[in-house]
This record gives structure tokens, C-alpha cells and sequence, in this order.
């Protein structure tokens, strides 16, 4: 393949193992043509974390009325005196893990 990657024509013959030792004849069941070979790198998000890359964490809640009087425990909004609302849950749980990528 390395040779496709420098403009070369590379080929592989197509050996059936079955065919060759049955037929005296046999030279191959066909040919397989590598014309061109191109290798992407796709980088990983630890790639760009260790290149440096820093990622800025920002936070909007929407208050309107539409979600909710925050003092309503139907509301997703609620404010509980001992434990966190789900939109709480969610921030903390991608906070912790984008906390160690910002600065």
C-alpha cells in the first residue's frame, strides 16, 4: 500500500488455495489493483487537548416562565433546599470532566 501512497500501481494476485492444489494450471482467480492510496488522520480529542487546544466552558440557564416558577417542584427548575435540580446534575457532570481543559 505504501507504494500506492507514493504514485506507484501496486497489485495483488488472488490465490485460492483450494483451486491451486486441485488444477496444475492454475495461476490465480484474479488480480486486486491499488491505483491510488491516501491515509487521513483523523485526530482524536485527546490529540487536540495535548496539542493545546483549551476548551472555554460556558453556562446559560433559561429562567423564563414557560420552564417553571422555580419554587414549584414540577418545574425543571426547582430549587430543592437538599438536593440538586436534573439542569444541576447535567452542568456538574460536564463541568468536572471540562475543568481539567480550561483555563
Amino acid at each position: 500500500m505504501r507504494g500506492a501512497m507514493e504514485g506507484k500501481q501496486v497489485q495483488w494476485e488472488c490465490i485460492n488455495p483450494k483451486y491451486k492444489a486441485k488444477k496444475k494450471n492454475y495461476k490465480n482467480s484474479g488480480i486486486v489493483i491499488l491505483n491510488q492510496c491516501k491515509i487521513h488522520k483523523m485526530h482524536s480529542f485527546l490529540d487536540y487537548i495535548m496539542g493545546g487546544c483549551q476548551i472555554q466552558f460556558t453556562v446559560a440557564i433559561d429562567f423564563t416562565a414557560s420552564n417553571g416558577d422555580p419554587r414549584n417542584s414540577c418545574s425543571l427548575h426547582y430549587i430543592h433546599p437538599y438536593q440538586p435540580n436534573e439542569y444541576l446534575k447535567a452542568l456538574v457532570a460536564v463541568g468536572e470532566i471540562c475543568q481539567d481543559y480550561d483555563r
